[in-house]
């Protein structure tokens, strides 16, 4: 049923009050059609109620050089090459970097490897970022970890992918992963990491475990962000998105 307008309804020779009248007696009638509609169909129709969906994301963080290594960034780990990341100044903006990312953290993600590397340290530490740290629900995909001493701690074993998409349906802020080089490729195939942040070190090593190993292709990522964070060459990379269709199932160590 189509709406009548005062202009169809006029005519030549009508006077304009008997035209007025006309008009509202026919939207009258047009209103109580709509309010009984709307009383058949159960009243007034409303418009769709929308609800907002959150779900945490999985953000990395990696320090990485030129060439792609990442192994070993501190000299804690026996590479030969170890700790080049302290031959370069990142001051205080790339300080502020890393502080603000932990602090935006509800937990963290960890291998098994990167997560008793920081257990022998940062327990001992002080100050508002190791309190940050060791305050942090920690989550740490292995087989082989039992009763981890740095808490509180949750070791993840089976069907890791599952359980990691549950953690992410669930409530709470973004879950940081540093380090764990072998599970960001695993979650980095999978699909399941959100943002990549990448610290890239102006040095290149030429060995050295990379985050992507020259056999696998590298994840599309939506968006990216580049900025430099240091006096000395340091380069901050934020990758949105970083993603690719599953291919191989998470393994635990």
């Amino acid at each position: 049923m189509r709406r009548p307008s005062l202009t169809s309804i006029a005519h030549r020779g009508t006077p304009i009050s008997a035209v007025a009248r006309k008009f509202v007696s026919v939207r009258n009638c047009w209103a109580a059609t709509v309010r009984a509609r709307s009383a058949v169909l159960g009243g007034a129709p409303q418009r769709p109620r929308t609800r907002e969906v959150h779900m945490r994301r999985i953000v990395v963080s990696e320090f990485v050089t030129l060439d792609g290594v990442m192994e070993d960034p501190g000299g804690s780990e026996n590479f030969s090459r170890g700790g080049w990341a302290f031959q370069f100044e990142r001051g205080a903006d790339g300080d502020q970097y890393k502080v603000d990312e932990l602090m935006a953290a509800d937990a963290l993600l960890l291998g098994r490897r990167t997560f008793e590397g920081f257990a022998a340290v940062w327990p001992d530490q002080t100050g508002d970022f190791a309190d940050k740290m060791n305050g942090l629900p920690k989550i740490v995909v292995s087989s082989t970890l039992e009763d981890p001493a740095w808490s509180p701690t949750t070791v993840v074993r089976g069907d890791v992918a599952r359980e990691l998409g549950a953690m992410k349906d669930g409530p709470g802020g973004d879950i940081l992963v540093a380090g764990s080089g072998h599970l960001v490729r695993t979650m980095l195939a999978d699909g399941l990491v959100d943002e990549l942040r990448l610290m890239v070190f102006p040095i290149v090593l030429g060995t050295g475990n990379r985050l992507f190993p020259t056999a696998r292709r590298g994840p599309r990522c939506d968006s990216s962000e580049a900025r430099p964070v240091g006096p000395a060459g340091v380069g901050g990379t934020d990758l949105c998105g970083a993603h690719r269709p599953a291919a191989n199932g998470l393994s635990t160590s």
